[in-house]
């Protein structure tokens, strides 16, 4: 509840929380605790999932999967892709194809450091 608190609450200028940011915070308490515990296993989902909202709103009123972004990023992820390497390919994209492409650059060089043969991502 107190994450739902901190990321949704609005006040208006009489420091009274606004009734449709109130119920935008009730709502999001099933997903930020399903969230919460999927973490437990996977201490960068929630990261991803940071990073993936970044895609998001720059890629607003475009084409966005938010099932396959997460995958891409999970992908990237275990080919030990750092975080603030996503973060900043988030950071640019301004399209789809974009995303991909850079998030599969990424994977490539991983896989080259690792001397990891094949360009499949």
């Amino acid at each position: 509840m107190d994450v739902a608190a901190e990321q949704y609450l609005k006040y208006q200028d009489d420091d009274a929380v606004t009734s449709e940011s109130w119920e935008t915070a009730f709502d999001k308490i099933p997903g930020i605790c399903r969230v919460e515990l999927a973490s437990k296993e996977d201490p960068d989902l929630k990261q991803l999932y940071y990073i993936r909202g970044i895609i998001r709103n720059r890629l607003e009123g475009r084409y966005f999967d938010n099932a396959h972004a997460l995958e891409w990023l999970r992908s990237a992820r275990s080919w030990d892709v750092p975080l603030e390497e996503l973060s900043v390919i988030a950071k640019r994209v301004s399209s789809w194809t974009r995303f991909r492409e850079d998030v599969s650059m990424a994977i490539q060089e991983q896989k080259q450091l690792q001397g990891v043969d094949g360009l499949d991502a």
